[in-house]
């Protein structure tokens, strides 16, 4: 019930801090994937996954700084949540930008015992030992 604790704790914070967040919160379920590097990888064949989106929309560009200064608040509470109860961000969702400081410490802790990275970067060196195929996320995240 992880999935579910989640979104109602997310909501109790919403609730108590008065962020304007917008409604509903977004939430998927997936089955497992067999990637070893997917958020969603396991071997087990029955496990389920579950995906909270955060998402705001700016339709007024005057007050898109303002906006966007709650919005990090709101994906603040939300990161912390999602190293909270062990989820791990989509590899396309994950902004250095806003993970930076002891934010960055934590997510390469968590994905360093979610993944195994240094299996992972032992095929990057392999594989693209000039790093050309490298990219400042994967670069930071890994260590290269």
């Amino acid at each position: 019930m992880a999935d579910i604790d989640y979104v109602v704790e997310m909501k109790e914070i919403i609730e108590r801090e008065h962020i304007a967040a917008p409604s509903p919160i977004e939430q998927r379920w997936t089955s497992r994937s067999t990637s070893y590097m997917s958020p969603a990888f396991s071997e087990k064949e029955s496990d389920i996954f579950s995906w909270v989106g955060v998402i705001m929309y700016i339709t007024d560009e005057k007050r898109a700084p303002a906006i966007q200064g709650k919005f990090r608040d709101y994906a603040e509470k939300h990161a912390d949540l999602t190293f909270k109860y062990g989820g791990a961000f989509h590899w396309g969702k994950i902004d250095l930008n806003f993970h930076k400081g002891s934010r960055l410490s934590v997510m390469k802790e968590s994905l360093a015992m979610r993944y195994d990275c240094t299996g992972f970067q032992a095929q990057r060196r392999a594989l693209d030992p000039q790093n050309v195929l490298g990219n400042r996320l994967m670069d930071t995240i890994f260590h290269s």
